[in-house]
């Protein structure tokens, strides 16, 4: 296993904003806390009778827990997550360190999945400030190198998403090959609204997908050499619909 992911080019320039963002993650979601941590923040939240309370009054154990989903968060109110701060920071962060962190606060926006042999990397689009990387970035869609040691959790992170290579589900066995073609599409110079142009229309039957359909349009709106790429990649095992 490589000791870096793939992530697209953008999101490796992300920094959380903090207190700047204008629309805090620290609110209106399900906090889930694995074990570790919830005995880990337990402990250190003891320091003070008032950080005792607090993490009494909102930090829930589930009905049925395990391991990974042990307990969650209760929000104020007013939505807001009871351990953000007046000034926008999050009290077991900048009290405790990151590593006394939960995942999901920890990875946010980050989402790695494993596929087969290496780590991919994406950027939630619920963040605003992956949204405006997103959105603002002039380059075609390109992934690169990304460090694992750069992640806020290097060892131990949250798989999002996890493909083995022995699936039998056709959806997962030629996901690679049908994504590294997308990629290619997102990945040419040509105008947007030509990229916009390429739509499958749905199958009214579950019979499998016309790739000779798809072929058809892909050279009617587009021309080599970028889709003389992409083509040979098209010629995928034909998947039913769900």
């Amino acid at each position: 296993m490589k000791d870096s992911c793939r992530t697209p080019a953008y999101f490796a320039k992300f920094v959380c904003t903090g207190p700047e963002c204008p629309n805090t993650c620290c609110q209106a979601w399900d906090i889930v806390i694995d074990r570790e941590h919830y005995d880990g923040v337990r402990k250190s939240m003891t320091d003070t009778p008032g950080n005792a309370a607090l993490f009494k009054r909102h930090v829930v154990v589930n009905n049925s827990p395990s391991n990974q989903q042990y307990a969650q968060v209760t929000m104020r109110d007013d939505g807001y997550c009871p351990l953000l701060k007046d000034d926008g920071l999050c009290l077991i962060h900048g009290s405790y360190g990151i590593d006394k962190l939960w995942n999901v606060c920890t990875m946010y926006p980050r989402v790695v999945s494993k596929n087969i042999d290496h780590y991919e990397l994406a950027g939630a689009l619920s963040c605003p400030e992956v949204a405006r990387l997103c959105l603002e970035d002039e380059t075609p869609l390109k992934t690169v190198d990304y460090p694992l040691t750069n992640l806020p959790r290097p060892e131990g992170f949250p798989l999002h998403r996890e493909i083995d290579g022995t699936e039998q589900d056709p959806y997962l066995t030629n996901f690679s090959r049908v994504r590294d073609a997308l990629m290619l599409i997102m990945g040419d110079e040509e105008e947007l609204w030509r990229r916009g142009s390429f739509t499958l229309p749905p199958s009214p039957t579950s019979s499998p997908a016309s790739i000779s359909g798809a072929a058809h349009l892909l050279t009617r709106y587009y021309s080599p050499p970028p889709w003389a790429k992409v083509l040979p990649k098209m010629s995928v095992t034909a998947v039913p619909r769900r």
